[in-house]
């Protein structure tokens, strides 16, 4: 009931109680009354009933959806404990129908339904899951573009997304006008246009069946781990540099050349310097530094005159390195295995602007046909993601000599 209804319900009730204080005792005017006055009671004690059950359910559930949220470990218990008995009984020749999960961005399940003359059904299986919070544990181990807090989207099919690129930011008129005089500059940011795809990062292993029927050991549980690792760390290294030519495009490949270093194999706090004012006030302000491992060594060997090391990462713990007081992230992905001429081994910006998409949820399949002879269990995995950053001025890098 809305609150317009009972409002107007008390109101029929307080004038249904005038009405029958006002009446002559016994007649036919009272006894209506009356009855209209024990009606609207009686109708608005059953809703303020109903509307109290509401709000210990509503309560209840909030409790339970703030435990989920502020516990990632209970959520994440549940849902591998309901992924493990699920594939467990697909391996041990059981079928389920349908395998609910929490996440709304499911795949199709495909059943291709083989008559083995056996009691069970032996196919392959899409399996959904929900291992999304797993492979997050991973993703922000392997990769510091996704544990920096990029943009992040998620669609429920793989159509590509068209999304404007700045690359030209707006300038403010430095010669305002008033009354009198017209405005000499006007903005005139210029956009193109940056398309998200899906592409798709996989892979795929093979166990014994016997291995996956013991009861002593969850080993479809530790292949799910395995599995989800191999994927944080290929998405880890488009992430990190991603060519954008049939591959999602990583931070490497993106931004804008701040300064040129003197030597092919190092740089100076001076040509840091010239990275950390490159951009406008604002981005500096929410800005993070992004250097491979190797140019966190070349960072670390910095001296001055009297070989004080220049740079010291933070002795507190839980606390993030800083570099001129802003964040700094070793990006093991960024670029091969030294520092050398024309690479790019230091970024510093904004990675809220750096959009990451998903299509799709994560794709966990097992398939006992594939191998069927040899007494395997096929394990894939799959998730479809694409990567860029649509704001030239939002990123700034170092280029070796």
């Amino acid at each position: 009931m809305e609150s317009t209804q009972l409002e107007t319900l008390v109101q029929e009730k307080h004038e249904a109680l005038r009405s029958y204080r006002e009446a002559e005792p016994g007649s036919d005017t009272e006894k209506k009354s009356w009855d209209g006055f024990y009606g609207a009671s009686k109708t608005i004690d059953e809703e303020v009933v109903r509307l109290a059950k509401d709000r210990e359910d509503d309560e209840a559930r909030a409790r339970t959806e703030a435990l989920t949220r502020s516990d990632p470990v209970v959520s994440l218990n549940k849902e591998k404990a309901k992924f493990n008995r699920h594939i467990f009984d697909l391996i041990t020749g059981k079928r389920h129908d349908e395998l609910s999960f929490a996440h709304p961005e499911l795949r199709t399940d495909y059943p291709m339904t083989t008559d083995t003359g056996d009691t069970a059904d032996y196919a392959f299986y899409n399996i959904k899951t929900e291992l999304w919070n797993q492979l997050s544990v991973h993703e922000n181990a392997e990769s510091a573009v996704k544990s920096a807090g990029p943009k992040v989207i998620r669609t429920a099919g793989d159509h590509p997304i068209d999304i404007p690129h700045l690359s030209t930011d707006a300038i403010a008129d430095t010669s305002p006008g008033s009354e009198v005089t017209a405005p000499t500059h006007a903005m005139y940011p210029v956009f193109t246009k940056t398309t998200l795809n899906s592409y798709r990062v996989q892979g795929f292993m093979t166990v014994s069946e016997e291995m996956l029927r013991t009861p002593d050991y969850p080993f479809y549980d530790v292949l799910a781990d395995i599995a989800g690792r191999a994927l944080a760390v290929q998405e880890a290294t488009y992430l990190a540099y991603g060519t954008g030519s049939t591959q999602p495009k990583g931070l490497g490949y993106c931004g804008t050349s701040a300064a040129t270093a003197a030597s092919q194999t190092t740089f100076t706090m001076d040509e840091l310097l010239s990275v950390y004012y490159a951009p406008v006030q604002g981005v500096r302000r929410r800005g993070q530094w992004f250097l491979s491992t190797y140019a966190m060594l070349e960072l670390a060997k910095l001296k001055n005159g009297v070989s004080d090391y220049l740079w010291q990462p933070s002795m507190q713990a839980g606390q993030p390195d800083l570099l001129f007081g802003k964040p700094i992230n070793e990006e093991a992905y960024l670029v091969g295995s030294t520092i050398t001429t024309g690479e790019k081994h230091v970024f510093f910006g904004d990675i809220s602007k750096f959009w990451v998409r998903y299509a799709g949820n994560l794709d966990i399949g097992a398939s006992k046909e594939m191998r069927f002879n040899e007494w395997e269990v096929v394990i894939r995995a799959a998730l479809w993601m694409d990567c860029d950053m649509p704001d030239a001025v939002a990123m700034y890098y170092l280029t070796q000599a």
